[in-house]
C-alpha cells in the first residue's frame, strides 16, 4: 500500500512548513525507526530547492529545521522518549510491540499528546493477529459503539 511512504512525505511536509513542531517516530526497533529517517531524509535531498527550508541538525536520528521543528526517531520504550515532548506521534509496526513495553510506552507519552488541542498520533502495521497487541486494542477500542 505504501504507507510508509505517504506518512514520511507527510512528516516531512508537517515538520518543514509548521514552526516549532516536534515530530517522534517510534519503532518497535530502533534501526526500524531509523530506516523510517532515511526514508525522510532521502524524501527532503528530492525536494527541490525552492521548497525547502534549512536545517541545522542532519544525523541518523534528528532533524533539525531552521523554522524550529524537529524529528527525532526513537525504538519503542518508556525511557527513551521520556523527557522529549512531541506534536506529532507515529507508532509504526504496533502490533509487534511486547504488551509489557507497549503499556509503559504509551503511559509515559499520552500525557504529552493528551496536554495539547492539536496534538496528533499516528499508528501504522501490519497485522500480527487479534490477541493482545497494540495496533489491534486500540483499533478495537476506535470502533467499539
Amino acid at each position: 500500500m505504501g504507507k510508509t511512504t505517504i506518512y514520511t512525505v507527510f512528516i516531512l511536509w508537517y515538520a518543514m512548513y509548521h514552526p516549532d513542531k516536534r515530530v517522534m517516530i517510534c519503532g518497535n526497533q530502533l534501526g526500524i525507526a531509523i530506516e523510517i529517517m532515511d526514508i525522510i531524509r532521502l524524501a527532503y535531498e528530492y525536494c527541490p530547492s525552492s521548497i525547502k527550508i534549512g536545517v541545522t541538525t542532519y544525523n541518523k536520528q534528528c532533524i533539525e529545521f531552521e523554522n524550529n521543528s524537529t524529528i527525532r526517531c526513537f525504538a519503542t520504550g518508556s525511557s527513551g522518549t521520556r523527557g522529549f515532548s512531541t506534536n506529532l506521534l507515529v507508532l509504526d509496526e504496533a502490533a509487534f510491540i511486547p504488551k509489557h513495553v507497549a503499556d509503559e510506552f504509551m503511559a509515559s507519552v499520552f500525557p504529552v499528546l493528551s496536554s495539547s488541542k492539536d496534538s496528533k498520533a499516528i499508528m501504522v502495521s501490519t497485522p500480527n493477529g487479534t490477541y493482545n497487541n497494540l495496533f489491534y486494542d486500540t483499533w478495537q477500542q476506535a470502533t467499539d459503539p
